[in-house]
């Protein structure tokens, strides 16, 4: 792609220099500008951090094809998780419809133009950044969220039930609702019921806890620059770990980069930069939905037995598969433990940039690029889990 000043570009540009970025350690380029640029949308489908981020520019115009701008880096196209946010000078935005007279078909949801750094002239100056956050759980005790705890989920199950209240049939029997179900058919005596039942008052099981952590996020960088005015050199090593705020979520990634810019003669300029990066990814299988569970799931069901052992209820076969009347034996940890949604990917770029000065305002560029890489996605199921039992079962 060619380069043309603002002047001449009717499309309306937002530019965020590196000074403005959001500070934040991340392992998406994207969360530097979020809410930097009028328009641009950053988000996670399933409000997870380090779920996969979808960007948005001008709004959703279709509804099957994507809707994702065009993304160049240093005059080349590719992915923002590409390059480390430390890595970035500035990124400008073009948002109008003329950016598809610039760049084509590919520029119809807008064009986001990423700048790297570049060795500067001088002795060589080497710089180490670090930036940490701490993400949240959720608590019981926060003010937007007003859940009974366990006595009351019993008091109003034990309301519903004086009133003859007619429970779903595939309602799990917890809770008061299941002690009351066990005593009626005859599989409990009455003081076994009451028994039950002060159990569950007692219980309060705290999902938030159990299912979610404070997440602690880190990322590091360390760069070396210089050179003089005929050779500039820029050069980094860079580590981010996002951790997720549901258990064992993360994305862990490393990355290496590497430029040079060469004047070879007072008209003849040569660049060259290699970018390199390994991506791990944990989270948790489509299945499962640990902060869902969390909001939704009563305190009177326990999680544990009472010697500590993993507490096992009755959950209706449809939550998996919308079929048939059975129902499989269910404790959430089991599933999260005996199941995982891994990513591992790795990647290599090499770009060369040859440009030639003819006159002072007409210039000849050649630019070369290859790249390589390599992705493993894997969801997994043990055959602990009630998923597998689903699939076994028919």
């Amino acid at each position: 792609y060619g380069t043309m000043k603002k002047t001449e570009v009717a499309s309306a540009i937002s530019s965020v220099k590196s000074e403005d970025f959001i500070k934040t350690p991340s392992s998406n380029a994207a969360e530097l500008i979020k809410g930097k640029v009028p328009g641009l949308v950053v988000n996670s489908p399933d409000g997870n951090p380090v779920s996969s981020t979808q960007i948005s520019l001008r709004g959703a115009t279709t509804l099957k094809a994507s809707t994702s701008p065009l993304v160049l880096i240093d005059g080349i196209p590719g992915k923002l998780d590409q390059v480390s946010p430390d890595d970035i000078e500035s990124i400008d935005v073009l948002k109008d419809a003329s950016a598809t007279a610039l760049y084509g078909t590919r520029a119809a949801n807008g064009v986001i133009v990423v700048t790297t750094k570049k060795g500067r002239v001088g002795k060589p100056v080497l710089s180490y950044t670090h930036s940490s956050k701490i993400t949240r759980r959720p608590r019981y005790t926060d003010r937007n969220i007003n859940l009974m705890n366990s006595q009351e989920r019993v008091a109003f199950g034990k309301s519903l039930a004086d009133q003859h209240y007619v429970f779903p049939t595939q309602m799990p029997l917890v809770g008061y609702e299941g002690a009351l179900y066990r005593m009626q058919n005859g599989m409990t005596s009455y003081d076994e019921f009451l028994k039950e039942v002060t159990w569950y008052e007692k219980v309060n099981t705290d999902w938030f806890d159990i299912l979610t952590r404070d997440a602690y996020s880190h990322s590091h960088t360390l760069n070396v620059s210089g050179g003089s005015d005929i050779i500039r050199y820029y050069a980094s090593l860079g580590y981010d770990r996002d951790n997720g705020v549901s258990n064992t979520t993360y994305t862990e990634r490393y990355t290496v980069t590497a430029k040079m810019n060469v004047r070879m003669t007072p008209k003849l300029l040569f660049d060259i930069k290699v970018n390199g990066n390994v991506q791990k990814k944990n989270h948790l299988v489509s299945s499962i939905d640990a902060m869902d569970y969390a909001y939704n799931t009563t305190r009177a069901l326990p999680c544990y037995n009472e010697d500590g052992t993993l507490y096992y209820y009755n959950r209706y076969k449809g939550g998996y598969s919308g079929q048939g009347s059975k129902y499989l034996r269910y404790n959430i940890v089991n599933e999260i433990e005996n199941s995982s949604n891994g990513y591992d990917g790795k990647g290599v770029q090499v770009d060369l940039n040859l440009k030639y000065n003819i006159f002072d305002t007409w210039d000849v560029t050649g630019v070369a690029s290859y790249s390589v890489s390599s992705t493993l996605q894997e969801n997994w199921w043990g055959e602990k889990t009630a998923y597998i039992a689903s699939l076994k079962n028919g």
